[in-house]
């Protein structure tokens, strides 16, 4: 890169100038340059190590042409700083540039005297800002980085009450992303809900009329995000000098797409006028939306829903427009008609990278949005060409940006598992690394591939002791699974697949306490994951806690609504515990997933609670119990009327909890009903044995049916 002529505009320039003011000797050591920043304002030194980092890696233009000064050579010349940015044993991305930028970042604020310092905002968002770049460079979550937040929210807990609304909505934005990261649902939640708030803007959906092709002629409903302002004005701190025409946006042109939805009444969905701040709340309930919701077809349209809307805002910041067109490249790859243009915009993003940060303002509020990657965005690019078919173009993307995992699995995807073994076999003779190992025992199941990893890292390499128990899984030696697996958390405990796969090996040889804390951890980490949420309550099933069951599998059908044993064992819970409405509505579920077949003993069952519930009631709760029963009885035999139990279920309520003679007379026509389906019974006029379980069946209906009054019986 050519150093700009106005060097004040150029943060290489002003990490040169900082450098010279604090005029060192070129043999010092890290320690006593850590000393020489502190005595100066070393916030403003730490913020460029970062910021400069983040430039080179994230948002461009990457290291050109610009030689760091010769006491920074001398400073970082010993410092394998890659190394000692791998963290809980958590290695960082291979082709990451100037690492060494971040650990001196790293060394600087979290020094004696920086760490004495009382709580303050600046102090406070750099940590932030460090943890956030430092997480992003890794490829797990880190335990260490995880601690270093929850220290910072302390921090934060003393400073917040006295900041703007601006900065409020940025902190506000940040921490939720990161909590995100660390797996702390409710403190993200929390968060992200008071990132609205702050910055008094409230996204909702909604639907309007209009024409998604070129040929529709009657509009439908189509979905689109309608920004509600809140409160008084929001005072912004970026002034509007930081708009961006960058990156550019490519219009789609199909045969049958219109580049955009055409709205009967436009008005309805204009979006007003949001200041940065306003967008970046936006961006984080997008995040938020593809980070906690599974994808399907609804969420789908509502992701979509709100890229658009992040792309049609005004006035236009260019990292805002550059996250909403990543994401917006990311969902439509899955449709062919919007090929041409993710690739032509996909191209346009990877071309913003050598555009001038200050120029065109890339790096404004960048911490505060979950911004991809330099070579995320790469990775898409190849990840879509790869999904065109474009196999060669793609593996040498992948092959450039060092993504060996990638690369490999391309190979077993083609069928071609012998050249990925080769491709990583290569890399370890060039540069052995653990995480190489432990891809080659991924490839030829070899397990003394992760016990070299394991060798080199000092038995200290959680991706080794995982895959191990892996292996151990499908070989059914739970046993020695087990303990590897618990050997990876003791390492790295934010890893959620582990915790599961734990929890489903110990309770497949029934150490269900075990299972219950692995699981118990796991839901905690993913409180999204509906089978997490099921396994529990089949633990607590086992352990004989029927109440903590039943809450286990309320949490499962409420994320889960289509799978029907998760159903089936939350109707089985609420009749174990007699909660009579959860039972209806759990047997009601279950009968239109299993296309009608129906558990007649658990109606049978439901139906004795019904009846039991008239003596411990009161009057009017009861007579609501009885209209929920009755509409419940309603929709099971509009599915299902061929069963003789169903209605003499439906007719006992009816009879022996009349309130009336009509309530009672009505019981009886569901008595015949059921004689009716008896007598249908197969074999019933040719097997004794059915003619008479369908006479004993029919007493206590003809006992109720001969001592009613003649005028209600047939043919009267």
């Amino acid at each position: 890169m050519v150093v700009q002529d106005v060097r004040s505009n150029c943060l290489e320039s002003k990490f040169f100038d900082a450098l010279q003011s604090l005029k060192c000797c070129k043999d010092i050591d890290l320690g006593d340059f850590v000393c020489k920043v502190l005595e100066t304002d070393w916030r403003f030194f730490v913020e460029i190590l970062i910021d400069l980092f983040v430039q080179y890696n994230f948002v461009g233009p990457a290291k050109s042409g610009f030689e760091f000064p010769e006491v920074w050579r001398f400073l970082t010349g010993n410092i394998d700083a890659s190394k000692l940015l791998s963290i809980d044993t958590i290695p960082i991305y291979d082709l990451s540039i100037a690492p060494e930028l971040l650990y001196v970042a790293f060394k600087i604020l979290y020094s004696h005297d920086s760490r004495s310092k009382s709580p303050e905002l600046k102090l406070s968002s750099l940590k932030l800002h460090l943890i956030k770049t430092w997480q992003a460079i890794l490829d797990e979550p880190s335990m260490t980085l995880k601690s270093l937040l929850v220290e910072v929210l302390e921090e934060l807990e003393v400073i917040l009450p006295e900041l703007s609304s601006s900065e409020k909505t940025i902190v506000y934005s940040t921490v939720s992303q990161l909590c995100l990261t660390f797996f702390m649902p409710e403190e993200s939640k929390k968060f992200f809900e008071l990132t609205l708030r702050t910055a008094n803007v409230n996204p909702v959906f909604g639907g309007e009329l209009g024409v998604n092709t070129k040929f529709q002629q009657e509009p439908l409903s189509q979905l689109f995000v309608k920004v509600e302002k809140l409160g008084g004005d929001f005072t912004s701190d970026f002034e509007n000098n930081t708009c961006c025409e960058y990156p550019r946006n490519k219009a789609l042109d199909d045969d049958t797409l219109l580049p955009e939805t055409k709205f009967v009444n436009p008005d309805a969905t204009k979006l007003p006028v949001l200041a940065l701040e306003q967008q970046v709340a936006l961006c984080l309930k997008l995040h938020n939306h593809i980070t906690q919701f599974a994808t399907d077809t609804s969420t789908e349209y509502e992701r979509k829903a709100l890229v658009n809307a992040l792309v049609r805002l005004e006035p236009k910041f260019y990292p805002i427009q550059f996250y909403a067109m990543f994401q917006r490249s990311n969902l439509e790859g899955k449709h062919v008609r919007y090929l041409d243009r993710i690739l032509m915009q996909m191209e346009e993003l990877q071309n913003c990278y050598s555009l001038d940060c200050n120029t065109y303002h890339k790096n404004v509020a960048i911490f505060s949005l979950p911004f991809p990657a330099k070579w995320q965005t790469e990775k898409q690019y190849a990840d879509i060409l790869f999904e065109l078919g474009c196999t060669a173009t793609a593996l040498d993307s992948y092959l450039k940006l060092k993504l060996w995992d990638v690369a490999a699995a391309c190979y077993v995807r083609l069928d071609r598992k012998t050249e990925g073994t080769q491709l990583i076999s290569q890399q370890l003779e060039a540069n052995p690394s653990p995480k190489l190992w432990c891809l080659l025992g991924d490839l030829t199941s070899d397990i003394s591939c992760y016990h070299k990893a394991l060798k080199m890292t000092g038995n200290k390499f959680a991706r080794a002791y995982r895959a191990l128990g892996t292996f151990y899984c499908g070989e059914k030696r739970m046993e020695l699974a087990i303990e590897n697996f618990e050997k990876s958390l003791e390492l790295n405990n934010l890893q959620p697949s582990v915790w599961y796969t734990l929890s489903c090996c110990a309770m497949t040889i029934k150490n269900w306490e075990l299972a219950r804390r692995s699981c118990q951890t796991f839901v905690k980490l993913e409180s999204d994951h509906s089978h997490g949420w099921s396994n529990l309550g089949t633990i607590f099933l086992n352990l004989k806690e029927t109440s903590k069951a039943h809450r286990a599998f309320s949490e499962a059908v409420r994320l889960n609504h289509e799978n029907w044993q998760i159903w089936e064992n939350f109707m089985y819970t609420s009749i174990s515990l007699n909660y009579v409405n959860d039972s209806m509505r759990g047997f009601r579920r279950v009968s239109e997933l299993k296309d009608k077949r129906i558990d007649v003993a658990a109606l049978q069952k439901i139906t004795a609670m019904t009846m039991r519930s008239k003596e411990e009631m009161e009057r009017p709760d009861w007579l609501r119990r009885k209209t929920q029963f009755m509409e419940f009885m309603g929709a099971v035999t509009s599915k299902v009327s061929t069963v003789p139990e169903v209605w003499e279920c439906y007719a006992d309520v009816c009879y022996m909890c009349a309130e009336s003679f009509a309530d009672k007379e009505k019981g009886i026509r569901f008595y015949m009903k059921s004689l009716r389906q008896l007598i249908s019974t197969p074999k019933v006029d040719s097997d004794f044995e059915v003619f008479w379980n369908c006479c004993q069946k029919n007493r206590k209906a003809l006992g109720f049916i001969r001592g009613f009054p003649v005028r209600c019986q047939p043919g009267t």
